[in-house]
């Protein structure tokens, strides 16, 4: 299903860009500078393939529709797996299929720069993944 916006995409942080934007600067050893709004250009991938090309700049790629495409390829290929029941197990104890193609879209073009679409940002992943996929949990 496409983003009725993204025809009209105008670059925007999500609930979860700036901090995850600054938990990533930071774990390079930069500094994010002071906690403000990400502008337009910093949202959008340079088109000079010689400059840093950076995560929170993918949506402006990418679009909603190929990270859909990439999200449902993953999760398929998940539900689709027996060779692993317990990696698995971890997904379709939670939910169906669809509804983690969904969530996990919304949150990778919230990170991704294509704006607010994933409620409830790092305290929502957290929760989620301490709680409920503690098996396929890779950091932390």
């Amino acid at each position: 299903m496409a983003d009725p916006d993204e025809a009209n995409f105008h670059p925007c942080a999500g609930y979860a860009t700036a901090a995850a934007r600054v938990e990533f600067l930071e774990s390079c050893g930069k500094s994010a500078g002071p906690n403000r709004k990400l502008t337009p250009s910093e949202l959008t991938a340079d088109p000079d393939t010689s400059k840093p090309l950076f995560y929170w700049q993918l949506f402006s790629i990418l679009g909603y529709d190929r990270i859909e495409s990439l999200i449902r390829t993953f999760y398929n290929r998940v539900f689709a797996d027996n060779e692993d029941p317990e990696f698995k197990e971890a997904f379709v104890r939670v939910s169906g299929v669809e509804h983690h193609i969904e969530t996990s879209t919304s949150y990778w073009c919230d990170a991704f720069g294509g704006g607010p679409h994933y409620h409830g940002s790092h305290y929502r992943l957290n929760f989620h993944h301490t709680h409920n996929a503690e098996k396929v949990r890779v950091f932390n």
